[in-house]
């Protein structure tokens, strides 16, 4: 009888093949757990938005619409990647070279299932850097003049070279890792959303010193908190998209682990975006005319705030709490805030 604790079963491939089958499988397997994250957020923007049909129909179904496509384009990705790990892992298992070659040779199969999950990627990510440059447009205001024209080149620029490379990638001589024009359109791909990044954490940011300024330190914490700044630039996408095209760009065994999971997470903040707006929590264009407004303020206007104020705690000699003070300064006509939690 043999010794099962000194055999192994183990397939005849050298070490650094199945490094490589493991980060493709662990890859797969992080991607669906991505895919989750966008199940769950669909799941909570389709009824906000749903019941939000009757006050605001056009923005609503137009909400409706842009979540469904993101969310369809997700799932039809989501499910051609855990077929291909079924046919690489399972199906073709024994393929000359093993599941990695089987997944990275062009094959017919392989070849139209990636291009079909490409295209939906790509498609994807057209909707969320647009999405992106719209809350720019809202977040920039009368800022739009010198803000917007740069990440609009980048972006047109962007869906130039995702269609070349989806061309390339129909070539049976197509190969993933080192391809130049892949490089080229992450790049891009980033480069839009790390400007687009920074200019509204710089636009948020002038933001709440314009609130502090008129209204002092309490207020203005709902739309320019750390979060907000996080959520409404969708920096952790961008900072895992830089991290993933380093990778690639490094030929890094690193890369098959970021690529599925970068495909899902380009769905993720318009989704929590959208959500946040839902939910009376996100900066639109009302808000940011609003805070203009403050700018405009005439020494007649502070002054029947002020006396509204003074009525107001005369008896009391107590100050107001922000949520008062929000709703003092909103009966002048002045500003309009969400209510302050």
């Amino acid at each position: 009888m043999s010794n099962s604790s000194s055999s192994s079963f183990a397939p005849d491939e050298p070490a650094s093949i199945i490094a490589l089958e493991r980060v493709i499988f662990n890859g797969a397997g992080l991607g669906a757990v991505a895919y989750g994250l966008n199940l769950a957020l669909f799941v909570q923007c389709v009824p906000l938005l749903w019941a939000q049909r009757k006050k605001d129909p056009k923005y609503s179904y137009a909400a409706l619409l842009f979540v469904g496509l993101i969310f369809s384009f997700s799932t039809i990705a989501n499910g051609i990647a855990m077929f291909m790990n079924q046919l690489a892992f399972v199906d073709d298992r024994n393929y000359p070279g093993g599941p990695a070659v089987f997944a990275s040779e062009q094959v017919p199969i392989t070849q139209n299932l990636n291009l079909v999950a490409t295209a939906c990627y790509f498609f994807n990510q057209w909707l969320q850097d647009g999405f992106l440059l719209y809350r720019l447009y809202v977040i920039a205001d009368t800022l739009r003049t010198w803000m917007m024209p740069v990440p609009v080149l980048l972006y047109i620029g962007s869906i130039v070279l995702s269609c070349l490379l989806l061309a390339e990638l129909s070539l049976p001589t197509w190969t993933a890792l080192g391809n130049d024009t892949t490089i080229t359109y992450y790049s891009f791909v980033v480069a839009l959303n790390m400007l687009i990044t920074l200019l509204i954490v710089v636009r948020l940011m002038s933001t709440r010193a314009t609130v502090r300024k008129y209204l002092g330190p309490e207020h203005g914490s709902l739309y320019t908190s750390v979060s907000a700044l996080l959520i409404e630039s969708a920096v952790l996408y961008s900072a895992i998209d830089l991290a993933f095209i380093i990778t690639f760009a490094l030929n890094s065994n690193g890369a098959y682990i970021l690529q599925p999971i970068v495909g899902q997470l380009e769905a993720i903040p318009p989704f929590i975006i959208v959500l946040r707006v839902a939910q009376g929590k996100g900066v639109t264009q009302q808000t940011m005319r609003s805070m203009q407004g403050t700018r405009a303020v005439t020494g007649t206007s502070m002054q029947f705030a002020t006396a509204a104020v003074t009525t107001r705690n005369a008896s009391m000699n107590t100050p107001m709490t922000a949520k008062e003070s929000s709703l003092v300064v909103e009966s002048t006509g002045m500003l309009t805030f969400a209510e302050t939690k």
